[in-house]
């Protein structure tokens, strides 16, 4: 899964302090170093679809605001 935090022209890039990687009522991990990766152990049966997540929170410079961007892709249990 991929996840683009666009630089803005003239600026310092974005800074990511942490991603949560999760499935809904499923595992969720956190990681706050890059490369921002993680395996998940789901606890579902073999041939069950679901969606995996990835939220970014990041930081822009000269802005206290953080910032959160969430993609997210589809996935399917092996046997």
């Amino acid at each position: 899964m991929t996840l683009k935090i666009r630089k803005r022209p003239g600026r310092a890039k974005p800074r990511v302090r942490k991603v949560v990687f999760f499935v809904k009522r499923g595992p969720r991990q956190v990681d706050r170093r890059p490369p921002f990766a993680r395996r998940l152990r789901m606890p579902f049966p073999a041939g069950k679809t679901g969606r995996v997540y990835a939220r970014a929170t990041f930081t822009r410079k000269g802005s206290r605001k953080v910032r959160r961007k969430t993609v997210s892709r589809r996935f399917a249990m092996c046997a």
